[in-house]
């Protein structure tokens, strides 16, 4: 959900996508005084009333679940389908495309009384949009990124006998991308998660059960939530759990997890090294266990880990944001005098 602000002044950031440039927004109001005359042809009159009612409407749409009983709630909450639509933002695409309607109505309307005027402003509009999208730091570019394949190590992987791949973090507080689903293209392997496993209504109960009836998984969440009091302890039997329904392999990428986390990193990659020996694979920010050299350890001593307050999700049912690694595979294209287009800081 995102709070109410007028799309001129979203600027850059997580809703950026939801910027208007100004002039439209200001013809969007020369629309409204239009509206508010009393002298107009009814049947325009009624044409533009029906963009205002599209646009109050996808706008609300746009505001999600702000509050309880919101448009979106009740609209997306008639049928279980329904709710599979979960980006509510997307809705602004039509709420701007009808307030700029209204103001296209409204600059037909002045050149019929001030041709002249009407097409000085309409030409004037036309390069002041992208300018205006500048000065309010919004989107104006197509941003693109180089995919340099395969992933180092992955590749590595793939040539390995077959096996589920447990890839931390598994919590959904500690969760925030989903390169996992890219990198599985390179190695085949079974994983152990899905699709955005920060959203609520997109895990299944029977996932939620299934990692809180087996203790390994369980102290693996309560490890990454930083609620661990004293060692990572769990049962061997959870372990022998899994690996009967064929989890082998272990990795700690260090793209997943963002710099305010790497705390966790350090605790993990201790674990995984008591539990299961050498890594057999090292590569650029990633490190992979076997699991079928298991040490018989069921009881590790970690580096203490707390979660920070610096990390937080973008909203509700939002991934974890904050700076990661430089990705080994999606590199930013350079733009010149951007300096959000240099690469980011490589791990720690």
């Amino acid at each position: 959900a995102q709070p109410p602000r007028l799309p001129v002044l979203v600027g850059e950031g997580r809703a950026a996508g939801q910027a208007m440039a100004a002039p439209a927004w200001f013809a969007g109001l020369g629309g409204l005084g239009w509206l508010a005359a009393r002298r107009d042809d009814p049947d325009t009159r009624r044409g533009g009333l029906a963009l205002l009612a599209a646009w109050a409407l996808f706008a609300a749409l746009a505001l999600g679940p702000l509050f309880p009983h919101s448009p979106y709630a009740l609209l997306y909450g008639l049928a279980a389908p329904l709710r599979r639509f979960w980006w509510p933002s997307r809705h602004v695409l039509v709420a701007h495309a009808a307030w700029a309607t209204l103001g296209a109505l409204a600059l037909s309307r002045l050149r019929r009384r001030r041709p002249r005027l009407a097409l000085a402003l309409a030409l004037l509009a036309v390069p002041a949009t992208p300018a205006a999208l500048v000065v309010q730091h919004a989107p104006n570019r197509v941003q693109l990124s180089a995919v340099h394949l395969p992933p180092p190590g992955y590749d590595r992987l793939a040539k390995f006998p077959d096996g589920v791949l447990v890839e931390p973090p598994i919590s959904p507080e500690a969760s925030g991308t989903e390169q996992q689903l890219v990198y599985q293209l390179t190695h085949g392997k079974t994983l152990l998660g899905g699709h955005a496993q920060w959203v609520r209504r997109l895990r299944p109960p029977a996932w939620d059960a299934f990692v809180a009836g087996n203790a390994f998984l369980a102290e693996m969440q309560r490890l990454e939530r930083g609620e661990l009091d004293g060692p990572f302890r769990f049962d061997p039997a959870a372990l022998a759990a899994l690996r009967e329904r064929g989890v082998r392999w272990f990795a700690l990428n260090r793209e997943y997890l963002p710099f305010a986390l790497r705390e966790l990193v350090t605790a993990y990659d201790a674990l995984f090294d008591a539990l299961f020996g050498n890594p057999v694979i090292r590569a650029r920010g990633l490190t992979i266990w076997d699991a079928e050299r298991w040490t018989g350890v069921h009881e590790v001593d970690l580096p203490a880990f707390r979660w920070p307050a610096e990390a937080h999700p973008g909203g509700p049912e939002m991934p974890l944001v904050g700076r990661r690694p430089r990705s080994a595979v999606f590199t930013r294209l350079p733009r010149a005098g951007d300096p959000r287009s240099q690469p980011a800081p490589t791990a720690d």
